[in-house]
């Protein structure tokens, strides 16, 4: 009997060891992925920071020449390869603006920061400027050279100058936290948290014009970053992951109106308004019970009072 109860008490102590090292863990991986979390949001608040509301020199007036290049179709465009595939990090673009005018030419920037491009894909195109009636600029090798050098092109994408790769990082652990096998719906409230504060940063800025300049012709012409994007990157996946989870519908609800109240933007409150109503949707067709329902069905009200 004796050799029985010490078994016993060997077995409970094992038991509360094991026990309290799963919560070590826990506890440590928690405060490892607030941290990761902390650094991303500093990282891609920096970035708004750095690029908004101007990026590219300035807007290009919208004058009469301007909008009768524009409507031309039968433009030449030469494409100018990039020369090691990668993610476009950065671009120099008051450089780029600088070999636009010394040229006379227009360049049009065939893919944004945070895209990848494969070998001897097309970096940029150019063509004629405004004032001229066809293109006389002619490419080579040197010049390949100096367009290439412009850009920052890597294996991997950077947070400095990619607002998008920041946003998407905190999206990703929002969805491994909403996973079956994870199921930590408070660390994706958390992230959901921080993305609204990212999006309502970025409600706030002023988007730069699509078509830059430093001397009041048209210079280059950029993939201009999208509220739109930037929103659907945002939420998107996460609504989607949040299937039949009251607290993600929530504070996706409550995370949308507080954007809303960050901006007079007719269009970014349109956009916004869509993701209400998604988010609606989605609660009223995967929530179980009526129960259920209600929580968000109130909380959705307030939010659209938002809008006005």
């Amino acid at each position: 009997m004796p050799v029985l109860t010490a078994f016993a008490g060997l077995i409970f102590t094992l038991g509360g060891v094991i026990v309290l090292i799963f919560f070590i863990h826990h506890i440590s991986s928690s405060l490892q992925i607030t941290t990761i979390i902390d650094n991303i949001v500093d990282d891609t608040q920096k970035s708004i920071e750095r690029q908004f509301p101007k990026n590219l020199g300035d807007p290009a007036s919208k004058n009469e020449r301007l909008q009768a290049w524009e409507a031309k179709k039968d433009r030449q465009w030469i494409p100018v390869p990039i020369l090691s595939a990668g993610y476009i990090q950065y671009v120099d673009t008051e450089g780029l603006i600088k070999f636009a005018e010394e040229h006379d030419i227009i360049i049009k920037m065939e893919q944004g920061i945070g895209h990848f491009i494969p070998l001897e894909g097309t970096l940029v195109s150019i063509t004629h400027s405004v004032h001229s009636a066809d293109l006389k600029f002619e490419l080579d090798d040197r010049k390949i050279d100096l367009i290439n050098a412009k850009f920052g092109i890597d294996h991997h994408r950077m947070i400095e100058q990619d607002v998008g790769f920041g946003i998407r990082q905190i999206v990703n652990i929002a969805l491994k936290a909403l996973s079956p096998g994870v199921n930590d719906t408070s660390t994706g409230v958390t992230c959901i948290h921080f993305l609204g504060d990212i999006i309502g940063n970025l409600a706030r800025k002023e988007f730069p014009a699509k078509i830059r300049s430093n001397d009041d012709e048209p210079r280059v012409i950029t993939v201009a970053p999208s509220f739109q994007n930037y929103v659907q990157t945002a939420f998107d996946q996460i609504r989607i992951s949040g299937e039949g989870n009251v607290a993600i519908f929530q504070q996706l609800s409550t995370v949308i109106a507080y954007i809303a109240k960050s901006t007079d933007d007719k269009a970014q409150l349109r956009i916004l308004k869509k993701q209400l109503k998604l988010v609606e949707e989605f609660a009223d067709k995967t929530l179980k019970t009526s129960y259920e329902k209600q929580i968000p069905r109130d909380k959705l009200k307030q939010a659209y009072t938002a809008f006005g």
